[in-house]
């Protein structure tokens, strides 16, 4: 996160907390109800690769993609909130950036298996509970809590699900060798290299270029 942070310098405030605005705000989780979609279809096809031959880790994932299914639909009310209608909503594109990821994501499984998706999954975990409440407690003062009500029941919904137990769980599984973690750690070094592509263009899609 560091290195995102250094190349996207305005990330860093957003995510201690110390910047928001609306329209950056609102397409950031515009994002994300379009990027768990996408998420669970990655999920879904990675699960396809493996059910068949490893039990332990085809378990956990199964498991956590029907946790997360639905979670798409529990973040639109805040959109609702901050001004989006259902017609903006499905009918807006991902992201560059996302669509990207996600391609790339999908590559990655088939050339390595479903490690680089349970280490994207990891990752989102991982950053959801280090980075959202503060990203979200800020929004909460900036725009009221009708506008993030339902992200805050999400985060706990999560918290309580223990998903980056589970996850670092399947990853424990998958990460037996040296080899294999000096794979995960290039895939992770990838992502974040991904994450900070979404950012950039966040910024200059909403005009926050510095």
């Amino acid at each position: 996160m560091g290195l995102l942070f250094r190349k996207v310098p305005l990330a860093r405030e957003f995510h201690e907390g110390r910047f928001t605005e609306r329209e950056y705000y609102c397409r950031h989780m515009l994002e994300a109800v379009l990027r768990i979609r996408m998420n669970n279809a990655l999920d879904a096809y990675a699960l396809s690769k493996i059910a068949d031959t490893d039990n332990r880790v085809s378990g956990i994932l199964a498991v956590y993609l029907a946790d997360e299914f639905i979670h798409d639909q529990m973040l639109i009310p805040d959109l609702y909130a901050l001004g989006k209608t259902r017609e903006e909503i499905e009918g807006t594109e991902p992201m560059f950036s996302t669509q990207v990821l996600m391609s790339y994501l999908r590559f990655s499984v088939d050339r390595d298996g479903v490690l680089p998706d349970i280490l994207w999954n990891w990752f989102v975990e991982w950053y959801s509970g280090r980075y959202n409440p503060v990203i979200t407690a800020r929004a909460r003062e900036e725009f009221g809590l009708a506008c993030t009500a339902a992200t805050e029941s999400h985060l706990q919904i999560d918290a309580e699900g223990k998903h980056l137990d589970h996850m670092s769980r399947a990853l424990e599984c998958l990460i037996q060798t040296d080899s294999e973690a000096v794979l995960a750690k290039n895939y992770l070094r990838q992502i974040v290299a991904l994450v900070s592509m979404y950012f950039e263009e966040l910024h200059e899609l909403t005009g926050k270029n510095r």
